[in-house]
């Protein structure tokens, strides 16, 4: 039995690898198809914003945790209008939503779901079941 589900263990990590491969290779046709202009335009933009930083001696820096947190919750308060129907708000576990921001959350009448640990597939599951309850 142990065997058995070694092998399965195995297959899926093959069939991920192979689902990888395979979106990166459609990206990459993807980003070849693409005409000239917007290539062009694209290394200008990125041209421009180097030059930019060089010229000011900025370092792009990342977010630490209380701008992250700020952000998230300025797109939540933007998100979802002051009148709403909405019961419950589904996220994963990112370091992003903290348990600060639950208690922000949970002010405004929403209750808060969290996605599976360890489950690298439900969000995707669960986002393709709310697209088909969407639409009908």
């Amino acid at each position: 039995m142990e065997r058995i589900s070694g092998i399965v263990n195995v297959l899926c990590e093959l069939a991920d690898l192979v689902g990888t491969l395979f979106r990166d290779g459609m990206r990459f046709v993807a980003l070849c198809s693409r005409s000239r202009a917007a290539l062009v335009a694209e290394n200008l933009f990125l041209r421009k914003q180097l030059a930019f930083y060089q010229e000011r001696k900025v370092v792009p820096r990342r977010f630490d945790n209380l701008s992250r947190f700020m952000l998230v919750l300025q797109q939540l308060r933007e998100a979802i209008p002051s009148d709403h129907d909405y019961r419950l708000i589904i996220y994963d576990r990112d370091r992003i939503f903290s348990s600060h921001l639950d208690q922000s959350i949970r002010k405004p009448r929403l209750r808060v779901l969290k996605t599976l640990v360890r489950c690298r597939k439900a969000n995707a599951h669960c986002e393709r079941v709310l697209s088909s309850l969407r639409s009908g």
